[in-house]
Order: C-alpha cells, then sequence, then structure tokens
C-alpha cells in the first residue's frame, strides 16, 4: 500500500507548483507516496476520497476555492467524516484564516502560506516526511495477509479480510473476500487458517476473520450463521457456534 497525496487548489499554476515539489521529494528519497489527484474541484476530491476508503490519504487544500461554494477548511471537515485517519495540510495566502483551522478542530498537520516559493517547498517537505515515517510507522505495527494472484502481490490489512472461501469450480483455489474487494488465489483453508490467529476454520467451505463478526445465529441444532461487519453471512458449524458467540459478546 502507498500513501496517496490529494490536492485541491483552485489556481492551476499554484497546483503545477505543489504538484512539482512533491513528485520532485518523491523522486529524490524513493518514498512510496503518489499523487492520485490534483484538481480545482473539492466535489471531486470528495466524491475520490469517499470512493477509495481504504488509502492512507495526505492531503493539501487551498483554503480559499474561489468560484466554489466551499471553502477548504468545510471541506476538510467532511472529508474527516468519511476519512478519520486521513492527515490534512491547508495552503493559502490568507494568513487570517488561521484561527478557524483551529477553531475547526481538524487537527491539521501544517498551515502553509504562499509567500515564498523557497519556504512553502521546504515546509510541503516536512509534512511529506513527517506523513510518511507516520505511515511507516502504523503499518509496521499492522498484520498483513499477502495474497498472490494474476502474477500480482497484494499485501492486504487482516483487519480488512472478512472471509475465504472454496472455490467452486477449482479445490484448489480459494476466493478471499475483504470490506471492499475480492480476490482468487491458489491455497487451501487449513493453510489460511494458521496465518493468524483471528483467522476460524469455521465450516468446511469458509474461514472467517474473527474480528470482523457482527453476530452469530443457531439456524438448527448443527448449524449456524455469522453475520459480518459488511453484511455478509457465512455458515458455521455446529463446534464453532458456541466459542464464536462467546468471543463476539465478549
Amino acid at each position: 500500500m502507498i500513501l496517496s497525496v490529494l490536492i485541491v487548489e483552485d489556481d492551476r499554476k499554484q497546483r503545477e507548483i505543489i504538484e512539482g515539489v512533491i513528485n520532485d521529494y518523491i523522486a529524490l528519497n524513493d518514498y512510496d507516496i503518489k499523487i492520485v489527484l490534483a484538481t480545482d474541484s473539492p466535489k471531486d476530491l470528495l466524491e475520490y476520497a469517499k470512493a477509495h476508503p481504504r488509502q492512507n490519504k495526505l492531503y493539501f487544500l487551498d483554503v480559499h476555492l474561489g468560484q466554489h461554494e466551499i471553502d477548504g477548511i468545510s471541506l476538510a471537515q467532511q472529508l474527516r467524516a468519511c476519512d478519520a485517519l486521513g492527515t490534512f495540510v491547508f495552503i493559502t495566502t490568507h494568513t487570517e484564516l488561521s484561527h478557524l483551522v483551529f477553531k475547526s478542530h481538524i487537527e491539521a498537520l501544517d498551515y502553509i502560506i504562499k509567500d515564498d516559493l523557497n519556504s512553502v517547498t521546504q515546509q510541503i517537505q516536512d509534512c511529506l516526511e513527517t506523513t510518511y515515517k507516520r505511515y511507516l510507522s502504523t503499518s509496521e505495527e499492522q498484520e498483513y495477509f499477502q495474497v498472490k494472484t494474476s502474477g500480482t502481490t497484494f499485501k492486504i490489512p487482516i483487519d480488512d479480510i472478512i472471509s475465504f472461501e472454496s472455490c467452486i469450480s477449482s479445490n484448489k483455489k480459494l476466493i478471499l473476500y475483504t470490506i471492499h474487494d475480492r480476490f482468487e488465489f491458489r491455497g487451501t483453508l487449513k493453510d489460511v487458517a494458521n496465518k493468524s490467529s483471528a483467522f476460524c476454520h469455521c465450516h468446511k467451505a469458509y474461514v472467517i476473520n474473527t474480528k470482523n463478526i457482527k453476530g452469530i445465529t443457531r439456524l438448527s441444532a448443527a448449524t449456524g450463521e455469522a453475520e459480518m461487519i459488511n453484511g455478509a453471512l457465512v455458515p458455521v458449524n455446529k463446534a464453532n457456534i458456541a466459542p464464536l458467540r462467546k468471543l463476539v459478546m465478549s
């Protein structure tokens, strides 16, 4: 996974300067950072953020967005509602508006004034460095599951995984379901169940992530069902109903 950078700036020249500073810094340090969106539209940026909730994001926002009805501070408040972990940096010529950032409780990393290009460049670089180090620290603490499909290896956070299912068309393939994605890969449920203490081989055809169970229902004397946080329903055999129910209620 990468650190995704999003920029909203209504002045095209200023936007290109910010992009240039960021891209030069990424190239110089070979960091796993990418500008995924640079736009003058707060609406486009908000839609992108909502459509990609799994990305680790660093936002560079202009406070005054010209012809748009929304300003950068109001945009940040809306972004915070759908991205609790995003990092915000404001860039503006309006020094007198800085107090509004603190009153809005956005918890911005920095408030950069467009007065001197060298100073702006250094502050942008400092923000990139600080955010990337935080990102690496968080990534190292998080547990991942690696899956290889179509020649590409994906590193998936365990917390994002819902379940694994035996593929009906091939007993040598599994389907991995995450909160937002689906992957097919070669493997066995037995091997998968041993990859994390959070995984439970709850049924002959399923392994589930116990971290993402919403509830357990007994359907009969021999079978049950796990409701996952994304609404998916996964069958559970008799032996696992009581332990999983106890786990959910603890």
